[in-house]
């Protein structure tokens, strides 16, 4: 009777697991892996905000880098891509914290209907403030402002308003980990402060475009490093794009000539596109933890307390800033007071374009606000013909629209 009973109670037990496998997906048999869900995916944002768990294709070129210092964009390393589910977070420098959630406490990451025009209409708005400061930074080193007092200024003026803009919105983004200090540290010195400094120093002596068309060859660069240093594969395109940028260069400096540019202004923006190479290549393999605005909040900071230990504030020339200089160019005969200027370009240069580019890319992909943030170069070169009256020859515009083609083949190569 009992062996009767026991073996009954094992018949139903068996028929119990029975009936739960058959409800179970093929997957979830005993001794294999529950599959994932899989679903939608896109690539979203300056730098992908995603989820590893995430179902779907694994997106080999989901991140991007921009640089809000000069609205410069690159694609990033295959190694680091993400996996991006339909409508997460966009806009970034590094994926968020939380990667399982779409994150709606920072400026322009709320996940609203997308408009492309709108995205298009942002990224050209940003793309102006850019090319403005340009000019406006050129009038303050005009007055004898050294590049070094103006990127000081810069960075600090910027840190002190993302901060402001942070502890308002989202405090809790401003926690840092002691084993992020050393990277950030690194990223704000040799991406912020040094691309800012050269690029200033570049400025001063060359055209606002031709500077910035030397500066923007950092995605070509970046390319080649991934390539032969990372053995990581591109595209057959980057050969093109690199002797499209080299050709267009030539053209640019007109070096059959034996170059009509400034040397030290030449070395100074090649030396801001290598930094800025630095800034795409160190923000996509090291600092990949932190939003963009945090990110770009702290970085500047550092860049602050690095031109801070080397000219302290206490020696900072304020009589410089408080007179008024002539705007110069087609604007000759109207004064402004330097502060003014420096606000503008703090204001209107810096954080206004970094957060509608943030704010685009909850319209656009990140390639396509990269492709029109290369309208800067053409902006910029418009607003100082405009106001500063610099002008190119015919072979130096041809040159310049070789460069950009270069650097859109470059933009797509990885």
């Amino acid at each position: 009777m009992l062996a009767r009973s026991r073996s009954s109670r094992q018949l139903r037990s068996s028929q119990s697991t029975r009936v739960r496998q058959q409800g179970r997906s093929p997957s979830a048999q005993p001794g294999r892996r529950p599959a994932r869900p899989r679903v939608p995916v896109r690539t979203a944002g300056l730098d992908a905000y995603g989820d590893r768990g995430a179902g779907g294709k694994l997106q080999g070129f989901s991140r991007r880098s921009l640089c809000p210092i000069t609205g410069a964009g690159c694609p990033a390393t295959r190694g680091y891509a993400r996996r991006v589910t339909e409508g997460v977070v966009e806009g970034g420098l590094g994926p968020a914290a939380d990667r399982s959630r779409t994150d709606s406490s920072l400026p322009g990451t709320s996940g609203r209907l997308r408009r492309p025009v709108v995205g298009v209409a942002m990224a050209l708005a940003a793309a102006c403030c850019f090319a403005v400061n340009g000019s406006v930074s050129k009038v303050i080193l005009g007055t004898g402002v050294s590049a070094e007092r103006l990127v000081e200024l810069r960075s600090a003026g910027a840190f002190l308003l993302l901060f402001v803009v942070l502890l308002v919105v989202a405090p809790g983004r401003l926690r840092v980990r002691a084993r992020e200090l050393p990277v950030l540290a690194f990223y704000g010195v040799a991406g912020f402060a040094m691309v800012q400094w050269l690029y200033f120093l570049a400025i001063a002596r060359l055209p606002v475009s031709i500077a910035l068309l030397f500066e923007f060859t950092a995605p070509v660069l970046v390319a080649v490093w991934v390539r032969f240093a990372w053995q990581e594969p591109v595209r057959r395109r980057v050969w093109g794009a690199l002797a499209l940028s080299l050709v267009g260069l030539a053209l640019v400096a007109e070096v059959w000539s034996g170059g009509s540019l400034d040397p030290f202004g030449v070395a100074a923006a090649l030396g801001a596109a290598v930094a800025l190479a630095l800034y795409f290549l160190v923000g996509e393999r090291a600092v990949g933890q932190r939003d963009p605005v945090s990110l770009t909040c702290w970085a500047l900071f550092f860049a602050a307390v690095f031109w801070s230990l080397l000219q302290p504030w206490w020696t900072f020339p304020v009589a410089a800033f408080t007179v008024s200089t002539d705007l110069g160019g087609a604007l000759t005969g109207l004064d402004a007071p330097v502060w003014l200027l420096a606000l503008v370009m703090v204001v209107v240069g810096s954080i206004a374009p970094f957060l509608l580019v943030v704010a685009a890319l909850r319209h656009l992909p990140a390639t396509r606000v990269g492709v029109v943030g290369m309208a800067e170069p053409v902006l910029a070169g418009a607003v100082a013909f405009a106001w500063l009256g610099e002008s190119l020859t015919a072979v130096q515009l041809t040159g310049g629209a070789v460069v950009l083609a270069g650097i859109g083949l470059a933009q797509t190569s990885r």
